[in-house]
């Protein structure tokens, strides 16, 4: 958002009313506690990251892999890959919004 857009909206809150300010107030806590939230949720997917590369790098060193895969970081490209006896492999994507 531009600075004068910013003021702009800072300049109409003045016209809310009591009610109308702390709905606005509620909203933004929501949105700031989501925000929070996520931020929390991405650190911690970093740490377990770090934590999986480090074991990567470790059993590369020991030469039992033979490259160090870096993080998979956009989950809705993951495809599950497996084979049915006697048939070819089958891809099979996950479906939207599965985890």
């Amino acid at each position: 958002m531009a600075q004068g857009e910013f003021n702009h909206l800072l300049s109409s809150i003045a016209a809310l009313s009591p009610e109308q300010m702390r709905r606005l107030r509620d909203e933004l806590d929501d949105k700031l506690a989501a925000s929070v939230s996520a931020d929390a949720d991405e650190r911690a997917v970093t740490e377990n990251e770090a934590e999986d590369q480090e074991v990567q790098r470790r059993l590369f060193s020991a030469g039992l892999l033979s490259e160090v895969k870096p993080p998979i970081r956009d989950l809705t490209r993951m495809a599950l890959v497996f084979r049915i006896k006697g048939s070819a492999s089958i891809a099979c994507a996950p479906a939207r919004g599965a985890r």
